[in-house]
């Protein structure tokens, strides 16, 4: 059985007169920062992220998680990844023409070029976990006039969407990317939060 969040809320309050809110965090946070038992099982897929930077600042963060018909918890795997916090304000699609899922981790609301009226977008680089550079393009909204769509399909054609309205396009889609162990990377996540919030 799944309850909201609310209703979660209303449970803790009946068995404590503590902060119901704070409660309730500090368990997500403990299951997020608990860590992976790597030599009990095997977590063979791969995850990457890389950033989306405007301005020279890291306005969000792309990931993309190849866990297709792996058999696990992928909501519990990037809660772990991402870090309670910033799993709960990221947005998730699945791709059929990767057979990867994809999350954007959005830091700091941002801005793209307007390409034409109604549409804005861009084409920006990044690195993969070898140090191999490749391309992608972003972009949200939708042309206003009819002769400009041939603009918004060089952006979302082969595309990931996400429910907020972004789309992520990998420019060169026969480019494999190269990630890291999901379980290795995961635990690697969690110590460094962990120090962070022990300092």
């Amino acid at each position: 059985m799944k309850y909201t969040k609310t209703e979660v809320l209303n449970i803790i309050g009946t068995c404590t007169s503590e902060n119901a809110e704070t409660i309730l965090l500090n368990w997500n946070n403990n299951k997020a920062n608990t860590p992976l038992d790597l030599e009990k099982w095997n977590y063979p897929y791969f995850v990457y992220s890389f950033p989306l930077i405007l301005n020279e600042e890291e306005v969000a963060t792309i990931t993309l998680v190849e866990s297709y018909g792996c058999g696990y918890n992928l909501d519990d795997f990037m809660q772990k990844y991402l870090g309670h916090k910033d799993y709960e304000v990221s947005w998730h699609s699945f791709s059929h023409q990767t057979y990867k899922d994809w999350f954007l981790t959005v830091k700091k609301e941002f801005e793209l070029p307007e390409l034409v009226k109604g549409f804005y977008g861009g084409e920006y680089t990044a690195v993969d976990a070898d140090g191999e550079e490749f391309s992608f393009k972003i972009s949200y909204g939708d042309p206003e006039n009819e002769k400009d769509f041939y603009v918004f399909e060089q952006y979302v054609d082969e595309w990931v969407r996400f429910e907020n309205g972004v789309s992520i396009k990998m420019s060169d889609k026969n480019k494999s990317l190269n990630g890291w162990p999901l379980g290795e990377k995961i635990n690697e996540n969690i110590k460094k939060r962990v120090q962070q919030m022990n300092n």
